[in-house]
């Protein structure tokens, strides 16, 4: 998930130096496809694909409209009539201590909402080591260029208030989760070990690493990220005991204060708990386990998509969390690998994950017998782990990434594939029903996935967030969601 540096600097310019984003020669380049139809731009929809099968037809009966940005008042999206939406935090704006807001907007979660005002915290998903953003004489690492901004959002005036860079110098932060306490867990998906050189995309060395990664941070919503207790350089703290793997997301049992984590490695990849000493300290240590499967160590493939299969669990100890790789190759998989030997459950590329209810639900971007995404649910009070969906039809569900809390007990979902255009919020109904429930409406020059991220509803489910992670900038959306939900057919 990378765009070049003369990308990055062609949208920092436009965007910085344009007051009326409207006004912007440049910007508009990057807008102009926005309100073409999915054919006239080379794009094409599950509606429109001559192949998509009668699997289809549920994904195509409830139409999307281009809706205007009360922002830009460019098309940006397509949503259900009825809804409405601004943006905000566009990269390249200035963020409040100076520094420039960074590009690849990911996984996000809201942490205050009250009053008409929102308080969210987005991870900036950056892969390299161009150096720390902001936060300098803080940050944990000036070596590395990603972190987390803190957003303030009036909803009622349908502007931002403020942003501000709340953690800094950590690497490719890709998704995390809320604590019930009201701060961001903030997970690293790109392990470095001590000393170890990697390769960019573009196959350059990163040699200004100074510390390891493919750790957690929490980062508090009132302030900037914890610090090292006894440290000179005041760095930031990653929590060790959490593991040090492919982090993508989190959920916490408010009941118990345990940690749930998804691990994003492919082709083979862990779910995780972690056991605090202390509830709702998480800093204080605890102690790393993986999900085993009673009778069966492989989930990635051979359910037949059976929905409501069922599965009883136990969990194996991962007695040492910092191993960052194992003993024969580096591949990122030194805690899959212990628990792997203990009978630790397969899965494949494990991303969103949310608690309701006593229920934990995540989702594997790329399991199934296609290959083309599962969703699962844990229960923690009868160990039991249900396959809820997974996709027969990349045209009707393709690469579920980020899940969250949806109307009428359903499930929002954004999509991570790269072969079905243009990129959708779907919704997952209780019944197992798909339904586009936004469009990215953008076309992007440079050729990058303009994919959906780091979607988050708030608690009276009047607004979802979400990110669209290039060119970087996120949306919030509000309109009758139940009851458009409740008018889908079943």
């Amino acid at each position: 998930m990378t765009e070049s540096s003369s990308r990055r600097r062609f949208l920092g310019a436009a965007l910085t130096t344009t007051a009326a984003f409207g006004s912007s020669s440049a910007l508009f380049s990057l807008l102009s496809g926005c309100g073409r139809s999915s054919t006239g731009s080379g794009v094409k929809t599950a509606a429109t694909l001559p192949n998509a099968g009668a699997s289809s037809t549920l994904a195509s009966q409830t139409a999307l409209i281009e809706a205007l940005d009360a922002t830009t008042g460019k098309p940006l999206l397509k949503l259900p009539p009825g809804f409405r939406y601004f943006s905000f935090a566009w990269q390249g704006e200035a963020l409040q201590d100076g520094s420039v807001m960074p590009s690849s907007a990911d996984g996000m979660g809201l942490v205050h909402y009250a009053n008409g005002k929102a308080r969210l915290i987005r991870n900036q998903e950056i892969w390299d080591d161009r150096g720390a953003f902001a936060l300098l004489d803080r940050a944990y690492d000036l070596g590395a260029g990603a972190g987390t901004v803190t957003i303030d959002v009036d909803l009622d005036a349908g502007k931002l208030i403020q942003a501000r860079a709340s953690l800094s110098g950590t690497n490719a932060n890709c998704s995390g989760g809320v604590t019930p306490w009201g701060s961001w867990l903030s997970g690293e998906e790109q392990v470095v070990a001590n000393g170890e050189v990697l390769l960019s995309y573009g196959g350059v060395p990163m040699k200004k690493f100074q510390k390891p990664h493919g750790f957690m941070f929490e980062v508090p919503g009132w302030g900037t990220a914890a610090k090292m207790a006894q440290a000179p350089d005041a760095s930031f703290r990653p929590i060790i005991e959490m593991g040090q793997m492919r982090h993508e997301a989190a959920a916490v049992d408010p009941e118990t204060g345990i940690v749930y984590l998804t691990e994003d490695n492919n082709p083979a990849a862990g779910f995780y708990r972690f056991i605090p000493r202390k509830p709702g300290q998480l800093s204080e240590g605890g102690k790393l386990e993986m999900l085993g499967v009673s009778g069966r160590q492989e989930l990635r493939k051979g359910m037949s998509a059976r929905a409501g299969t069922k599965f009883k669990t136990h969990w194996v100890a991962i007695a040492d969390p910092t191993k960052a790789h194992n003993d024969e190759q580096r591949a990122s998989n030194g805690c899959f690998s212990q628990g792997q030997a203990l009978g630790g459950a397969i899965f494949s590329r494990l991303e969103g994950i949310y608690y309701r209810a006593g229920e934990v639900f995540f989702t594997s971007t790329n399991g199934g017998d296609i290959a083309q995404g599962q969703v699962f649910v844990y229960r923690p009070k009868t160990e039991e782990l249900e396959l809820v969906y997974e996709s027969t039809d990349k045209f009707v569900m393709t690469y579920p990434d980020a899940i969250e809390i949806g109307p009428a007990g359903g499930h929002i979902i954004c999509q991570d594939g790269k072969e079905v255009f243009p990129q959708v919020l779907y919704f997952l109904s209780k019944q197992g029903q798909v339904t586009p429930i936004a469009q990215n409406n953008l076309d992007d020059p440079s050729g990058s996935h303009a994919e959906w991220a780091g979607c988050s509803m708030s608690p009276d489910g009047k607004w979802l967030f979400a990110n669209i992670y290039t060119p970087g900038f996120t949306v919030a959306i509000t309109g009758p969601f139940e009851q458009w939900a409740a008018a889908l057919p079943v």
